[in-house]
């Protein structure tokens, strides 16, 4: 899909952005099934921005669900700028894009709205001032927790749940100040690594796969604390 690194030429250079090992918003990338668009849409990227947190699975995560897409079928992109959060590539290579500054209260307030639009306190979006949006394959050097989103999604079952409770146990840790930054996909791995695979036949065995991945993230953080 031709999207890469799309620029705003002539405009004011880009303003200072955060520190890239740990602030790169995601958006994924999928084919489009002929019954879920009209035959001129050709490909859909979806632009969900991330928090500054390694919980970058909730990304494949939600497209697999909402869009009942393979693990296959979905690709990851960074996008810095957190500018674009949406596109739709048509059959002729055009793209459309809804661009908006990076503040959740603009979708909520769409959301509540629908089908209207509400004023609302988001900060207008000044393209001169951010200068250049870009896109890039990701590092999964980088983005070590990426990998793990992948491994769970493919694992299927109760993998997704375990990673998801273990994630918010690490992160936990790290605004406490009771872990690295770094140290969290370490937390993610080994959890992961420990789950049977089996596949939740209910809530209650959803709830169960949840606390139990909560307490083997806790033992994990404390163990290597007494190290």
């Amino acid at each position: 899909m031709p999207i890469a690194r799309p620029a705003l030429g002539g405009l004011a250079p880009a303003h200072e952005t955060l520190e890239p090992q740990t602030h790169q918003p995601f958006v994924i990338k999928f084919r489009c099934k002929e019954e879920q668009a009209k035959p001129l849409v050709h490909y859909v990227v979806l632009a969900l921005l991330c928090a500054n947190t390694p919980s970058h699975h909730a990304i494949s995560k939600e497209a697999h669900h909402l869009f009942a897409l393979a693990p296959s079928e979905i690709d990851v992109l960074v996008h810095p700028q957190s500018i674009v959060h949406g596109l739709v590539e048509f059959r002729d290579g055009s793209l459309i894009a809804q661009l908006g500054s990076p503040d959740m209260r603009i979708p909520i307030a769409h959301c509540l709205a629908w089908p209207k639009r509400i004023s609302g306190p988001a900060q207008r979006l000044d393209l001169a001032r951010h200068g250049t949006l870009t896109f890039e394959n990701p590092d999964l050097s980088r983005f070590p927790a990426l990998a793990l989103a992948r491994r769970a999604l493919e694992a299927g079952g109760g993998a997704p749940t375990v990673l998801n409770a273990a994630n918010e146990v690490a992160v936990a840790a790290f605004l406490e100040g009771r872990i690295r930054w770094s140290e969290i996909p370490d937390v993610l791995s080994d959890v992961l690594s420990r789950h049977d695979g089996a596949e939740p036949t209910d809530v209650d065995a959803v709830i169960a796969a949840d606390a139990q991945a909560r307490t083997v993230a806790r033992e994990l953080i404390e163990q290597a604390r007494s190290t």
